[in-house]
């Protein structure tokens, strides 16, 4: 039997990030908090998440380092989604060549449909 999925929620507001991990651990996925970018590199390689579900409103040296590391950790399997509030996702998610988007506020069943296909993402940079 295939575990399921282990997503890494980063997320500043600890109400929304708690919000997150019970509706994703309640549909049955493993989900695993971090409140910032620093403390979500330190749970990289014990967690090795398939998805990297972060909250970006502008983005950091930390955010970017964030998904650099995981993306060297994990190569091809790593998936990145941004959700945000900010009106300029889209610009946000190239930055970090997300693989989905999320505005906030969001609907659940848009969160379980990202992180159902956790792997499975063609890159938004990209000119298939």
């Amino acid at each position: 039997m295939k575990a399921s999925p282990c997503i890494l929620v980063v997320e500043h507001d600890p109400s929304i990030r708690e919000f997150i991990v019970s509706a994703l651990m309640d549909e049955g996925f493993r989900a695993f908090m971090a409140p910032t970018a620093q403390v979500a590199l330190a749970e990289l390689s014990a967690t090795r998440p398939c998805l990297l579900l972060i909250d970006i409103n502008n983005i950091s040296l930390d955010d970017l380092n964030l998904v650099s590391e995981y993306r060297d950790l994990l190569g091809s399997e790593a998936s990145v989604a941004v959700m945000s509030t900010a009106s300029h996702i889209q610009s946000l998610g190239n930055r970090v060549q997300a693989d989905a988007l999320l505005s906030k506020p969001f609907n659940l069943n848009d969160l379980f449909e990202i992180v159902s296909r956790c792997g499975q993402y063609t890159r938004l940079t990209s000119t298939a």
